[in-house]
């Protein structure tokens, strides 16, 4: 009986428990919610061919900044022309002829906010508000999701050489400078997935990233970056509180950091980093020791793993020159001071009489004699020269 009650309290305390964590975790989870004005997800591309190109955005939102955005444009106030009846009415379609107040709001997005800011440090020229979905028809007390797709073209004139990598600037320009209250303070659940492609001899360098993700792959052409980030925006106005910015350094020419200018330096000694050991073997006339040619390779193969993975241009130039010189270094010590015996003259002396040198050649494996001056001979068969040991 004793041991009954004792089980029963234990599994009455264990299920309390588990009830407890559960209850918590639906609290914290409400409290979380509660807390902040909805979720901002931004996926963008950027192309740049020298200082020219464009890009696309593909941008989602919800919960109450998703509210907000519908209340704006409803309203009879912001010149979207709203009659705040509650329900978003106008086509989403750019080539509809319903030109009603949702139609307006994109109208307003490509000529009044989008166009001559900077994104990702493109000065962005044009902008087309290609699709949107969840506004039409919908209710302004709607927290449902917001699509916006955007396509734009855009240069690179970055001000004092500085890319700004996060702060999603839609959240700025688009609804806190240009559209919603800027004294309403604002957090906002963010999540940004950015990839720049620049082709030419322009390069992202020297990022300053303590939160997000920053990748920079070189590909000979060019180089193509990725940024991820998440965060939440406690306010838009108050730098105090505000998101602490991430930034890259830009320029369309820098010598130590240049893709196509450090891959030419990879050509260039890569090319005399494998052509060394053959050289040196030719030169002294020695048999091939495969080791030294196999491993000049895989020098070439690791300057090349640094340039595309990033190491800095400085670090690209200096492994570089410095695999090439012991490459070098190598092929003389086997080649031409025997190091380890790893290698042998073309020709080898045998046994012969007094006063006369047999040797064998090593291509053809033909038995001839020399004179025992000679020190540089020719193979009467097949041609071969060398010199004797």
């Amino acid at each position: 009986m004793q041991r009954r009650l004792i089980f029963y309290t234990l599994v009455a305390i264990i299920v309390s428990l588990l009830m407890l964590s559960i209850f918590s975790c639906i609290e914290s989870s409400q409290a979380q919610e509660t807390d902040n004005d909805g979720k901002s997800r931004m996926k963008s591309q950027l192309y740049m061919l020298g200082d020219s190109g464009g890009g696309h955005i593909e941008w989602w939102l919800e919960g109450k900044i998703a509210k907000d955005i519908r209340h704006l444009i409803d309203s009879n106030e912001t010149g979207f022309g709203g009659n705040s009846d509650g329900t978003l009415q106008g086509s989403e379609r750019k080539e509809s002829a319903d030109f009603g107040e949702v139609h307006n709001f994109i109208e307003h997005l490509e000529n009044k906010v989008l166009e001559s800011h900077i994104f990702r440090g493109a000065f962005v020229k044009r902008a087309d508000c290609e699709k949107t979905s969840g506004l039409t028809g919908t209710s302004v007390n709607s927290t449902e999701e917001i699509y916006i797709y955007i396509t734009f073209s855009a240069e690179f004139k970055v001000p004092k050489r500085e890319v700004e990598l996060n702060g999603n600037p839609f959240l700025e320009w688009v609804l806190i400078d240009e559209l919603l209250d800027e004294n309403e303070p604002y957090s906002v659940l963010c999540e940004d997935e950015h990839t720049s492609i620049i082709v030419g001899f322009g390069c992202v360098y020297q990022p300053k990233v303590s939160h997000g993700t920053f990748t920079k792959y070189r590909i000979g052409i060019g180089e193509i970056i990725t940024y991820k980030t998440k965060y939440s925006t406690q306010s838009w106005t108050d730098n105090s509180e505000g998101l602490e910015r991430e930034t890259a350094r830009y320029e369309g020419f820098y010598w130590l950091e240049s893709p196509l200018e450090l891959l030419l330096f990879i050509i260039i000694f890569g090319y005399v980093t494998i052509s060394t050991p053959k050289w040196v073997m030719l030169k002294e006339e020695m048999e091939k020791v495969n080791l030294i040619h196999y491993l000049s390779i895989f020098f070439v193969v690791i300057c090349v793993f640094a340039y595309v993975l990033n190491l800095i241009g400085l670090g690209v130039i200096i492994l570089s020159i410095s695999t090439c010189v012991i490459t070098y270094v190598l092929s003389i010590g086997i080649y031409k001071f025997s190091w380890g015996n790893l290698s042998k003259p073309k020709y080898r002396m045998l046994k012969s009489a007094k006063n006369e040198r047999k040797i064998k050649c090593q291509n053809c494996n033909t038995v001839f004699v020399v004179k025992p001056t000679n020190h540089k001979v020719k193979c009467p068969s097949c041609g071969n020269e060398g010199k004797l040991e």
